[in-house]
C-alpha cells in the first residue's frame, strides 16, 4: 500500500497517473451504481493511467505481461459472458440470437474491462510474490470491487431470467477463475522467459 510519505516523495507523472486511476475508479463505482454506460469511459481511463503508473514504476515487462494475461483473461471472461447470455435467453424461452458484431462487441469489451485488473495484478504479484493462496484473495476482492458493479450495471438485462442467482454467480465467481488464469499465464511467460535467457547463456 502507499503511504503518505511515498506519495508525496512521487514524481509528477506518477501522481498524475495514480490520480488518473483513483478517478477512474471513483466514476466506475458511481457510474455502476446508476447503470450508466459512463463506467466503460471510468474503466478506460482507469487503465489508461495504471498503464502509464506501471510503466513509470515496474518498467515495460511488467506493462507487456500485464497486457498480455489481460487479454487471455478477456477471452475466458468473454466466452463465459457468451454463455451465460445464451442461458438467459434459453432460461427465458427466448431464442437467442447472436451476431459476428456482438460476440466481437463483447470480446472487445472484456479486453478493455481485464486490462485494469490485470495491470493491477502485477504489482499485487510483485508485492505478496507467485502464490495460488494469495491469487485467490485478490480474486475475491477483485469479485467484491469489480463482479458485484458490473452484476448491478447488467441488473435490467439479465433480470428476465428464471433463476437470477446463476447470473449472479456467474458475476461474483468469474473473477475468481479469472485471476487464477492470470497467475497460470503469469507463470508461463515467466517460465518461457527463463528457458530464453538459458538457451540465450548456452549460446554466449
Amino acid at each position: 500500500m502507499l503511504t503518505l510519505f511515498t506519495l508525496v516523495g512521487m514524481s509528477i507523472p506518477r501522481k498524475i497517473s495514480l490520480t488518473g486511476i483513483l478517478a477512474g475508479l471513483v466514476l466506475f463505482g458511481l457510474s455502476a451504481a446508476l447503470a450508466s454506460p459512463l463506467a466503460l469511459l471510468a474503466v478506460l481511463m482507469a487503465s489508461g493511467s495504471a498503464v502509464a503508473f506501471t510503466w513509470s514504476s515496474l518498467g515495460r515487462r511488467a506493462v507487456i505481461h500485464g497486457f498480455v494475461i489481460s487479454v487471455i483473461g478477456a477471452v475466458l471472461a468473454g466466452t463465459v459472458m457468451r454463455l451465460m447470455m445464451r442461458w438467459v435467453a434459453l432460461s427465458s424461452d427466448l431464442s437467442p440470437r447472436f451476431t459476428i458484431e456482438g460476440t466481437l462487441a463483447i470480446f472487445g469489451t472484456g479486453v478493455l474491462l481485464s486490462l485494469l485488473p490485470a495491470i493491477f495484478f502485477t504489482h499485487f504479484r510483485k508485492r505478496f510474490g507467485p502464490s495460488l493462496k494469495m491469487g485467490l484473495l485478490y480474486g475475491i476482492l477483485l469479485s467484491i470491487a469489480g463482479g458485484l458493479p458490473m452484476f448491478l450495471l447488467v441488473l435490467s438485462e439479465i433480470s428476465i431470467a428464471r433463476e437470477p442467482v446463476i447470473p449472479l454467480s456467474a458475476f461474483l465467481g468469474l473473477p475468481i477463475l479469472y485471476t487464477l488464469v492470470l497467475e497460470g499465464t503469469y507463470r508461463v511467460l515467466e517460465r518461457n522467459e527463463n528457458h530464453i535467457r538459458a538457451w540465450q547463456f548456452q549460446r554466449s
